[in-house]
């Protein structure tokens, strides 16, 4: 059951989509992103985390906002897909 291949290859066929949840690899997360630009969704991000309460900065990724980056293990590790850049 189910289907074979990249998740943003079944995405077209689903064009009732209001909002999408994804989690997994940073190259499939910006893949979905890409794909459902215009729609609002949420990211989960993976990130080795050397202390887990922003310390180190060890996590940070890209972000659109004043400072240009956030925590994954502070701020997240769940981000709107808008609020992030992959």
């Amino acid at each position: 059951m189910g289907e074979k291949g990249f998740v943003t290859s079944i995405l077209p066929a689903n064009k009732e989509i209001d909002t999408f949840y994804a989690c997994g690899p940073l190259p499939m997360l910006k893949a979905v992103s890409v794909k459902l630009q215009n729609v609002s969704g949420f990211l989960s991000l993976e990130e080795r985390m050397g202390c887990g309460i922003g310390a180190c900065m060890a996590c940070m990724i890209p972000a659109n906002n004043d400072s240009g980056y956030k925590k994954i293990c502070q701020d997240g590790p769940v981000f709107s897909a808008k609020e992030v850049c992959l």
